[in-house]
């Protein structure tokens, strides 16, 4: 069983030009989230690649592809099952975080995130970095995620946050000049040393710090947060950020200002910028306030509340607090941020998008939270502004907000025009601003007044950042595209085809989700999917829009036209396995019939269909779009001797077949399961609904079990319903 959603990933981008540090090193020494630690991912370099072809799948030696009907691909090598953290190429190695899937780090080796090294010329695996799950289980360290974390290269020193809550030093020099494995010169256990309680990311919908550096420091976002329940802060003391001397580990100073108002954890990445000869480094908090502090001495210089004043934190609330999960981005002069509550937490909250001026001090916040007496009111949890209290909103006179974007519309079906909840950085370049998000809309507007030029939607949820190459927007989406786009603020050029200016946009299948965010480095463009990692190559100049015209519809390179009928937004698939005694215990609750279907929406590796099979000796069947998992799938049910009674889709979930089915099983985040409701509602009567951690929402279940799993030896719930649905009244 498996959540059948790809929101996730929790993941950031790579490639910067604008806003660079007068102090900065050299390009190459900042690999990480772009060519300086300001985050903006716009590329110096020129010549991008326009048009390729992942190939095919070589059934015969899977899981290789068959490198004539590759187009344009330098080489592809295999990665784990899920991978979130983005590319980072220097040195001639490049460095991307998975996990153990198709045991890329070994036999041996059980669940455990990853940290791989690719060769740069040719895609060999030189070596992977296996941190092993904290024994603590989900509620610091899920199953199956992935090394979240893109780590900080500078010459032989490499430093990375792995999921065990550790900050890791690894001397690489040997590994770049004769083969030899990296050593570990010291690492930090920020659980043990440090008090932290990490928050992991519920279904890996999320990624790990990513470290940046100035002068002699690295900087750290610890991951702190909210216990299992999500009702309280363990430990409110504990730091959220932290400033190490980068030779020893030391600890230089530490900061915890959300203290015991976080909302659910903390996974952005430190931003450095200088300003006025003085380093800031500022930071996303959980606490949804971006913050800046002196990047030497720790002192606070501002902070920006990115909630309403009259906005209260609770799941589901449209004016409802949320955190911050982009990092800031500097450009111009000035701080790009959008905010984005956890997509496992609520349900269609608006997102907000923001410029800041940071050469202010003290609170820049747009309004300020007052009493009776004209006092400011300290910052809550729950409400920052308590009516009954006497208190109210005021604009704040030291606002240091710039614009901001949030709905050009009053409209709240104007969906086009809306800012979601994102994780993703924005990019800046020239003028222009582009900005996506979890509901898949490409926003772009003018940077300096926020002026709203197009949107765009890619008809599916993005959660990498994008990239700016050469005047074009590249962009990975969920359900497994890069969409290239053209760089203007006049929609008929940017929708159009950026190699030739005539043809419609670029969507370039890559065979599975992207999570990550495209990096282009010394002339090649690495996608890294949630399996495969691709170097790609742009052609001779000229040629390459030349064969892109002559070969639309050759499979790789499916053009879209931009139109108001945009196609179905659809599902994409992670596997995260249920473990095998919760799946049995599912079963047992939904009590299926010899007589009955069971189906699985998100079936992964087919572990619940064919159980029903073997265990009830009904017949099931299973709906995945990963090919490589339905493989997988009819492979255990050979195996199980129960092929003859179950069958698996390539499809997504949405087109599933439910008239027949008498049992459904669901392992989905809420935003899928409300939008499955439509189709469940209209099932016939009697028909039992089994969800394993989240609940369909706005109907009451009828049986709501907690089951402690001897596999992973965390608490589960587990929710069952019989049709007809009842909604929840008020």
């Amino acid at each position: 069983m498996n959540y059948t959603l790809r929101p996730a990933v929790f993941v950031l981008v790579a490639i910067a030009l604008l806003g660079l540090l007068p102090n900065r090193a050299k390009a190459e020494d900042w690999p990480q989230f772009g060519r300086d630690s300001a985050r903006n991912a716009v590329s110096p370099e020129r010549n991008a690649p326009t048009a390729w072809d992942v190939g095919q799948q070589d059934d015969a030696k899977p899981p290789h592809r068959i490198k004539k009907t590759q187009r344009n691909i330098l080489w592809s090598s295999r990665l784990g099952t899920m991978t979130y953290g983005d590319p980072v190429v220097v040195n001639g190695m490049v460095w991307v975080g998975t996990n153990n899937g198709f045991e890329i780090a070994g036999k041996d080796q059980l669940d455990a995130s990853v940290l791989t090294c690719f060769r740069e010329s040719d895609g060999e695996l030189l070596y992977s970095y296996v941190s092993p799950r904290l024994p603590q289980g989900r509620v610091h360290d899920w199953p199956q995620a992935s090394m979240a974390c893109s780590p900080l290269v500078e010459n032989d020193r490499l430093w990375f946050v792995s999921n065990r809550a550790e900050v890791v030093c690894l001397d690489v020099g040997g590994l770049r000049r004769d083969g030899s494995e990296p050593k570990t010169l010291w690492k930090v256990d920020l659980i043990g040393e440090h008090g932290v309680f990490p928050r992991g990311s519920i279904m890996n919908v999320s990624r790990l710090c990513s470290i940046t550096a100035y002068k002699d420091n690295i900087y750290v976002i610890t991951g702190t947060g909210v216990d299992e329940g999500g009702a309280k802060v363990p430990n409110p003391d504990a730091p959220s950020l932290i400033c190490f001397d980068k030779q020893t580990g030391k600890a230089i100073w530490k900061d915890n200002s959300p203290g015991a108002n976080l909302l659910i954890g903390q996974w952005s990445s430190p931003t450095i910028v200088e300003i006025d000869h003085r380093a800031q480094c500022v930071v996303s908090q959980g606490d949804g306030w971006v913050r800046s502090f002196d990047a030497l001495s720790g002192k606070p210089i501002w902070q920006f509340d990115m909630n309403g004043k009259q906005s209260r934190w609770g799941a589901g609330k449209t004016n409802g607090r949320g955190d911050v999960l982009a990092s800031p981005v500097f450009a111009g002069n000035r701080i790009y941020v959008a905010s984005g509550l956890h997509p496992t937490w609520d349900v269609g909250r608006p997102g907000r998008l923001v410029c800041l001026d940071p050469t202010k001090q003290g609170d820049i916040s747009s309004e300020l939270a007052v009493d009776a007496k004209s006092n400011v009111v300290a910052q809550r949890r729950i409400q920052a502004v308590d009516a009954a209290q006497g208190e109210k909103a005021i604009p704040n006179p030291n606002s240091g907000l710039v614009w901001e974007f949030k709905r050009l519309t009053d409209n709240p079906n104007y969906f086009n025009e809306l800012m979601h909840d994102t994780v993703s950085n924005i990019v800046v370049h020239g003028s222009l601003a582009i900005a996506v998000d979890f509901a898949g809309m490409l926003h772009c507007l003018d940077a300096t007044s926020g002026k709203h030029h197009w949107s765009h939607d890619l008809n599916a949820g993005c959660y990498g950042s994008p990239l700016i190459v050469d005047d074009k927007i590249y962009v990975g989406t969920e359900d497994g595209r890069i969409v290239i786009l053209g760089l203007s603020a006049d929609p008929r050029k940017a929708l159009r085809e950026v190699a030739s200016g005539l043809d419609p946009l670029f969507e370039i299948e890559m065979g599975s989700t992207v999570f990550c965010s495209p990096i282009f480095a010394n002339g090649v463009l690495y996608v890294a999917t949630m399996n495969e990692l691709f170097a790609i190559a742009a052609l001779a100049s000229g040629s390459e829009a030349k064969e892109s015209r002559n070969a639309p519809g050759k499979e790789g390179a499916r053009p879209a036209a931009f139109a108001d009928k945009a196609r179905e937004r659809v599902s994409s698939a992670v596997f995260v396995p249920t473990p095998q005694d919760i799946v049995e215990q599912m079963l047992e609750l939904a009590n299926p019939k010899e007589t009955d279907v069971v189906c699985d929406l998100g079936s992964g590796d087919g572990r619940i269909v064919v159980t029903a099979a073997k265990k009830y000796g009904c017949r099931a069947v299973g709906y995945e779009r990963d090919k490589e998992l339905v493989a997988l799938s009819h492979a255990k049910a050979k195996a199980a001797g129960v092929e003859s009674r179950v069958s698996f889709e390539t499809s997504d979930l949405f087109a599933a077949e439910l008239k027949d089915v008498d049992v459904i099983t669901l392992y989905l985040l809420p935003q899928q399961l409300e939008k499955l409701l439509p189709r469940l509602a209209k099932l016939k009567a009697g028909v039992r609904i089994v969800s394993h951690h989240f609940a369909i929402p706005g109907t009451p279940p009828d049986k709501i079990v907690k089951a402690e799993s001897k596999e992973d030896g965390a608490e589960h719930t587990i929710y069952l319903w019989t049709t007809p649905l009842q909604k929840i009244t008020e």
